[in-house]
C-alpha cells in the first residue's frame, strides 16, 4: 500500500521537542510524514515563505515571539496553511486566543499520543480543505456578484455596506440604502431613478456566520424596459391620436381577406363604423383592394387608391397593405390615408395645366420666373420666340444680359416692386414689334414673368393717334388759313373805319378802335390755338424748337416764368416720337398751370447716346399720388400712354405742397436686338 506523503514544518525553539513529534509521526501506518524543522520566528517565516507544506506545528513559545504572532504573519502569506499551536502546559485562555487567531487546533505537549496528534492533523488538513473550497466559493460568488447585471449590496445593522459590486457602487448611494433598510422584513421591489437609469430595488434581511442581522439590496437595471414602455405609450397616443383626429383608417385582415379589426374617424367619412365593418370581406366589398390584397400575402408592400361614394360626394384613401403573419396566418395590414382632397386638386391642377397649356400653345404670350439673380430658371410659351423671347434663348440666363436695358426693371423688382414694361425691337425682315412685360416678385425672393406680343394693338393705336394728331393738325390749319385769314381782314377794316371815322363822330371813331383791339386779341388767340394743335415749329425745326415756343406761349398767356435747360439739343427722333413728346410737355404744363397753380416750371431734356429724358418740374401746390391714381386721371394716363407708344417710360412725383416733377425717358434708335424702355428715374444721370 501506497502511503500518504504529508509535508510539516516544526518551528520548535526546543530541538528535543522536534525530535519528539516526528518521532511520534514517523511510526504512522497510513501516511508518510516529511518534516522540515525551524528553530525560531525568523526562519520559520522564511521557510514558509521559500516552501510549500501541508501542515504547521508551531511551539507556542519561540523566544522573544509567539507562535500566536508567527500565525498572525504567516496569514499574510499563507492564508489556506492549517497551524496547529503546541504548548508545554494546558491552558484555556491560550486555546481561546488560539482560536480566535484562526490556528486549526490547539494541543499540549506534555502527555502527547501519535494518535492525538495524528487525528488533529487529519482534521487541520479536512478543515483546511473545507476552507480552501469555501473561499474558492466565495471568490466564485464575488465574481459572480460582481458580473452580474444588477447592482448588489449588503450593509450591516447601520447601513455601512460591507460588499458592493461596482454597479452598486456607481448607481447607489448610501443614503438610498438606508431609506430602505428593514432587517426584518422582505420588501417588495421598489422604483428607484438615479440619473437617466430605472432600477427595480428588492431587499431581503441576511445573517453573517455570527448571527449578525445583515441587509441585502438587489437592484435590476430595468431603464431598456421603462423607456421600451415609454415608447410605445408615445406610440399609442400617437397612432391613437392620428386615428381620432386625422381622415385615417387602419385595421388587420385575415388570409381570406376578412376584417379582423378596423378603426379611424375616416370610417364616418365613408358612413362606416368599426362594429359595423369587423367580420367584412374587405376584398368583395372592395374588389380593387383583391389585387393589393394578393401582394401583400405573398410579402410585398402593396398601396393603390380605394374609391367610395357617401351621401353622393365621392372620396378616395390611399392604401397601404403589409403582410401580417403575427397570428400565424398570411394575413394583412391596412393603413389608408384620406387623399381626396389631393386628388381633386391633383386634377384642378391637371385641369389648369392642359388650359395652361393650350394658351402657351394658341396664343402670342410666355410665362416664366426668374431667380434671386433674376436669371430665368423657367419659361413656357414658343409664339415669341422670333423676338428673342423663348425657353431656349432665355433659360439660364440672366434676362439684363439679353435686355441690358431691363437691369434696373429687375432690380425694381427684385426689392419687392411690381415693375411693368415694354420690349419693341425689328425683326430678320425689318417689321417692329412690341411686347408688354410685367416683373412682380412670386415668393422667396424668386421673380415672376409675363410677356404678351402687343405688336398688332400698338400698330392700331399708332394708326389711331396718327389719325387724332392729323385730324388736329386739319382743325389748327383751318383755324390759322381760315378763320385767321377772316378775322385778320376784319381788323384791317376795322382799323380803316377808324382812320375815316376820326374826323367825324369821334365816339363812333373809339367804338371802330375798339373793334380793332378785339379783333387783334382773337387773332392772336387763334393762331396759339392753331399753334397748339398743329405746332408748326414741330415739324420744320424739330422737338427743341417747338418746346421753346410752347414755353414762351406759356408765359405770354399765362404770365408765368417757364426755364428751358436743353443739352440735347441735337435730338434727332421721328415724328411720331416727336410729336408724343411734345404732347406730354404741353399736357404737363396746362396741369402745372390749371390744376397745381404753378409760378415756375423748369423743362430739361439731356441725353446718355441714344437714351434721353425729358423732364417737367413745378412749383405748383403737388397732389397725393396714390389719390389720383385711384381716381385714374386722363390726362397722367394719356401721358402714360404716349410714353408707352413710343417705348418710353413715364414717371410722375408729387407730394402734397411739394410741387410736381414728370420725368418720361425714351430711346431714338430701334434696331434687331430688342431693348426695354420702362427705365428707373435712375437711369440717366
Amino acid at each position: 500500500m501506497i502511503k500518504k506523503s504529508v509535508q510539516v514544518l516544526v518551528v520548535d525553539d526546543d530541538e528535543n521537542d522536534f525530535f519528539q513529534v516526528s518521532h511520534l509521526l514517523r511510526r504512522s501506518e497510513f501516511v508518510d510524514y516529511q518534516f522540515t524543522w525551524a528553530k525560531n520566528y525568523q526562519e520559520g517565516l522564511t521557510t514558509i515563505q521559500k516552501d510549500s507544506f501541508d501542515v504547521a506545528l508551531f511551539d507556542y513559545r519561540l523566544g522573544a515571539s509567539t507562535g500566536l504572532e508567527l500565525l498572525q504573519a504567516v496569514q499574510l502569506y499563507r492564508a489556506d496553511l492549517p497551524v496547529i499551536l503546541l504548548t508545554g502546559y494546558d491552558n484555556p485562555e491560550i486555546d481561546f486566543l488560539a482560536s480566535r487567531a484562526g490556528a486549526a487546533d490547539y494541543l499540549c505537549k506534555n502527555g502527547l499520543t501519535r494518535a492525538q496528534l495524528e487525528r488533529s492533523i487529519r482534521y487541520s488538513l479536512r478543515h483546511a480543505s473545507t476552507l480552501a473550497a469555501l473561499r474558492h466559493s466565495q471568490k466564485q460568488l464575488e465574481l459572480f456578484m460582481h458580473s452580474v447585471p444588477c447592482a448588489v449590496c449588503i450593509c450591516d445593522e447601520s447601513g455601512v455596506p460591507i460588499f458592493q459590486n461596482q454597479l452598486a457602487k456607481t448607481h447607489f448611494e448610501a443614503g438610498d440604502l438606508v431609506k430602505w433598510m428593514n432587517p426584518d422584513v422582505t420588501r417588495p421591489p421598489l422604483l428607484h431613478l438615479t440619473g437617466d437609469r430605472h432600477w427595480l430595488v428588492s431587499t431581503f434581511p441576511m445573517t453573517d456566520s455570527q448571527g449578525t442581522a445583515l441587509q441585502g439590496f438587489a437592484g435590476t437595471d430595468i431603464t431598456t424596459q421603462v423607456l421600451s414602455e415609454q415608447a410605445l405609450r408615445r406610440t399609442s397616443n400617437l397612432l391613437n391620436g392620428i386615428l381620432s383626429n386625422l381622415s385615417v383608417i387602419a385595421g388587420r385582415l385575415d388570409s381570406d381577406g376578412n376584417i379582423l379589426e378596423m378603426r379611424g374617424s375616416g370610417l364616418r367619412e365613408i358612413g362606416m363604423t368599426e362594429e359595423g365593418m369587423r367580420g367584412v370581406n374587405l376584398v368583395e366589398k372592395c374588389p380593387a383592394t383583391a389585387a393589393g390584397f394578393a401582394k401583400a400575402k405573398l410579402g410585398q408592400k402593396a398601396n393603390y387608391v380605394w374609391e367610395m361614394e357617401n351621401e353622393g360626394r365621392k372620396h378616395y384613401f390611399e392604401n397601404y397593405l403589409h403582410l401580417d403573419s403575427s397570428e400565424g396566418q398570411q394575413g394583412a395590414i391596412m393603413f389608408a390615408v384620406n387623399a381626396t382632397a389631393r386628388i381633386e386638386a391633383e386634377a384642378e391642377r391637371n385641369r389648369q395645366a392642359r388650359l395652361l397649356d393650350g394658351l402657351m400653345q394658341k396664343l402670342p404670350m410666355l410665362i416664366g420666373q426668374l431667380d434671386r439673380e433674376g436669371r430665368v430658371t423657367d419659361v413656357q410659351g414658343e409664339r415669341l420666340a422670333r423676338y428673342g423671347l423663348s425657353a431656349d434663348q432665355l433659360r439660364g440666363k440672366l434676362f439684363s444680359e439679353v435686355f441690358p436695358s431691363a437691369n434696373q426693371a429687375i432690380e425694381r423688382a427684385l426689392r419687392g416692386q411690381e415693375v411693368a414694361f415694354s420690349l419693341r425691337g425689328t425683326t430678320d425682315d425689318d417689321q417692329e414689334w412690341h411686347v408688354d412685360l410685367t416683373i412682380a416678385p412670386a415668393g422667396d425672393g424668386n421673380l415672376a414673368l409675363f410677356g404678351r406680343d402687343v405688336s398688332e394693338r400698338r400698330w392700331l393705336e399708332q394708326q389711331v393717334l396718327t389719325a387724332s394728331d392729323a385730324e388736329q393738325s386739319r382743325i389748327g390749319a383751318d383755324l390759322h388759313d381760315g378763320l385767321g385769314q377772316k378775322l385778320t381782314g376784319l381788323a384791317c377794316l376795322a382799323s380803316a373805319l377808324r382812320e375815316r371815322l376820326k374826323t367825324g363822330d369821334p365816339k363812333l371813331a373809339e367804338q371802330a378802335a375798339l373793334i380793332a383791339k378785339f379783333s387783334n386779341e382773337t387773332i392772336s388767340e387763334a393762331r396759339a390755338l392753331a399753334r397748339g394743335l398743329c405746332p408748326v415749329e414741330l415739324e420744320q425745326m424739330g422737338l427743341v424748337s417747338a418746346i421753346h415756343e410752347l414755353a414762351a406761349q406759356a408765359e405770354t398767356i399765362h404770365g408765368i416764368q417757364v426755364s428751358l435747360d436743353m443739352k440735347a439739343a441735337a435730338v434727332e427722333c421721328d415724328h411720331l416720337t416727336a410729336t408724343h413728346l411734345y404732347r406730354i410737355t404741353q399736357e404737363a404744363i396746362n396741369n402745372a398751370i390749371r390744376h397745381g397753380g404753378a409760378q415756375k416750371i423748369e423743362i430739361t431734356l439731356v441725353s446718355k447716346g441714344d437714351t434721353h429724358r425729358l423732364t417737367i418740374k413745378d412749383d405748383g401746390k403737388g397732389f397725393d399720388l396714390e389719390a389720383q391714381r385711384r381716381a385714374r386721371s386722363n390726362g397722367l394716363k394719356l401721358m402714360d400712354y404716349r410714353a408707352t407708344m413710343i417705348g418710353g417710360s413715364f414717371n410722375v412725383e408729387s407730394k402734397p405742397g411739394e410741387g410736381t416733377r414728370i420725368t418720361c425717358d425714351f430711346n431714338t434708335e430701334v434696331d434687331a436686338v430688342p431693348s426695354v424702355h420702362a427705365l428707373s428715374a435712375d437711369v440717366i444721370t
